[in-house]
């Protein structure tokens, strides 16, 4: 297989200039677990990518990238993405900090949208929900939302939107009793612990169904040692491939 490898150390990624036929023998040979189980429903991600000298341009322009074992959050506070991860990996789902988020039509709002192939093994988590930072009515992750599970001691990050109504009822027949609003407060943050610990680890799928999280644009993590990146512009001549791919 003959590539033209680039490498940018300022940002650390290789670019190789391809043709088809070099495409498909490195997707094979680098990302077949990744080939096998997407069945072609490729995800997105959106990346800002730094291009500090020009590259020739052929068929496909494809980027390499290691996945950061270090990943900062983008929409989560730190602490609670501290705790988030630690109750990912208690619970066998694929770590945050170790992973990169992607999704079909990926909703990211930052970068340019790229298709991506993840390579080697990896391993995958996703959420019934777009994106974890964003509450979801219709799935109910506005139930369980991290901030309200992990740490956050304000009055809306430990008690669960479900049990908000009857918290305000309670609070206010207390009405100027400290203890007796103190009491309120403990039964309501006590059930909402206990709720959680219930039905938290519903919301989160691990190495199965990734088809599901496709479909139905959930948002998911990959944990692993690499991906390569096409840019989204090119997904006609990929479409052209894909055949071959699958």
């Amino acid at each position: 297989m003959k590539l033209i490898k680039y490498l940018t150390e300022s940002d650390r990624y290789k670019n190789w200039e391809s043709t088809p036929e070099d495409l498909i023998t490195l997707l094979k040979k680098e990302c077949s677990k990744y080939l096998n189980e997407s069945k072609g429903n490729w995800f997105t991600r959106s990346v800002e990518i730094k291009i500090t000298k020009n590259i020739p341009y052929n068929i496909f322009n494809v980027i390499y990238r290691e996945i950061r074992k270090d990943r900062k959050p983008l929409g989560m506070n730190p602490d609670v993405f501290s705790k988030f991860n630690e109750w990912l990996r208690k619970n066998g789902h694929a770590d945050r900090s170790k992973s990169i988020s992607c999704a079909n039509e990926s909703g990211l709002e930052f970068g340019e949208k790229y298709i991506i192939f993840i390579k080697g093994n990896y391993k995958y988590t996703w959420i019934k929900a777009n994106d974890v930072n964003v509450n979801d009515v219709k799935t109910g992750w506005a139930n369980i939302y991290p901030d309200i599970y992990l740490g956050n001691n304000t009055l809306f990050g430990s008690i669960l939107p479900r049990y908000i109504n009857n918290y305000g009822l309670e609070m206010r027949s207390a009405g100027n009793d400290r203890i007796a609003k103190e009491n309120v407060f403990n039964k309501y943050k006590t059930m909402s612990r206990e709720w959680l610990d219930k039905n938290f680890n519903n919301f989160f799928t691990t190495n199965k169904n990734m088809k599901e999280a496709w479909n139905k644009h959930y948002e998911i993590w990959f944990e692993g040692e690499g991906y390569y990146l096409i840019d989204y512009k090119d997904k006609g001549k990929l479409d052209e491939i894909k055949n071959k791919l699958i």
